[in-house]
């Protein structure tokens, strides 16, 4: 199969090439370092695909950082960007559209991750469902959980987990204020590339979550990281702090059943290769 990556220096986008690329011809496009360049953030460009492409993975994704300019560029590549992308599916006669959204485009006004991020990824796949019926595009909306394995990604999208294994390395206590110990799912970068690799080859269609199998929570993320690297860290909870909320979902496994495959990194799989990378660069 020839199939083009947009996004393609996202850290997905590189999980997925690595992924792809022993089996399929894969082209990435995005604002630099692609094969084809292309500003998601230019509402003027038009998209221009190479020939007989097969598949089309959008893992282009914006986050806000609160000021009004960046609000509304949340909806401009989260929701038009997608939108323009899957036109030119049509125009290029692509036969399968792949969408990497999110699971916080089933958050309600209660979540703690409810906020434009979410909004414009759930209009877009509101849209894009509406668009690929319409004009008979066959699509996969794809809404995984928080993503780990990449220490870049880590760091900006995951920073309490990445400090929780900076303490862990160095040997500090592990500090988690209240007394509730808030639950997360994550799910390895590398699992959903899996997944993709997968709903490409099975043409699976519809809108699904991404989850790992297991919740877990910030003590059990600590205490993993504390076996793994053997070190003296102690967890300790700050009862008169506010209490961090939990930010999971409901498990879904709908898409696994239909995939017959399961994500196969755990917390300690995933922690044990931070320890590699910690190792690497402090020899």
């Amino acid at each position: 199969m020839k199939i083009l990556v947009i996004g393609g220096t996202s850290n997905l986008a590189k999980y997925l090439v690595k992924r792809l690329r022993p089996e399929h011809e894969t082209i990435t496009m995005g604002r630099s370092h692609c094969d084809i360049v292309y500003d998601f953030k230019d509402s003027s460009a038009v998209p221009e695909f190479p020939g007989s492409i097969d598949s089309v993975i959008n893992t282009v994704a914006h986050f806000s950082d609160q000021s009004p300019d960046s609000f509304i560029e949340s909806f401009a590549v989260n929701l038009v960007a997608n939108l323009k992308l899957m036109n030119g599916c049509i125009a290029n006669r692509v036969g399968h559209y792949i969408s990497v959204s999110s699971i916080y485009a089933i958050c309600d006004l209660q979540h703690p991750n409810y906020g434009d991020f979410a909004v414009s990824k759930r209009f877009s796949d509101e849209a894009a469902r509406l668009f690929a019926t319409r004009f008979n595009l066959p699509l996969t909306i794809l809404r995984p959980t928080q993503l780990i394995g990449n220490p870049e990604s880590i760091h900006h999208h995951q920073p309490f987990y990445r400090a929780i294994i900076q303490k862990a390395w160095r040997g500090e206590d592990i500090i988690i204020y209240g007394s509730h110990d808030p639950k997360r799912n994550f799910l390895h970068y590398e699992d959903l590339a899996e997944v993709i690799s997968r709903v490409i080859k099975d043409r699976v269609l519809g809108t699904f979550v991404c989850q790992y199998p297991a919740d877990t929570t910030l003590a059990e993320v600590a205490k993993t990281a504390i076996e793994v690297f053997k070190s003296q860290s102690q967890i300790k909870f700050l009862p008169d702090k506010p209490d961090i909320a939990d930010n999971v979902f409901a498990y879904d496994d709908s898409l696994y059943r239909l995939l017959d495959w399961y994500p196969q990194l755990s917390l300690k799989n995933t922690i044990e290769r931070e320890c590699q990378i910690f190792q690497w660069e402090h020899k």
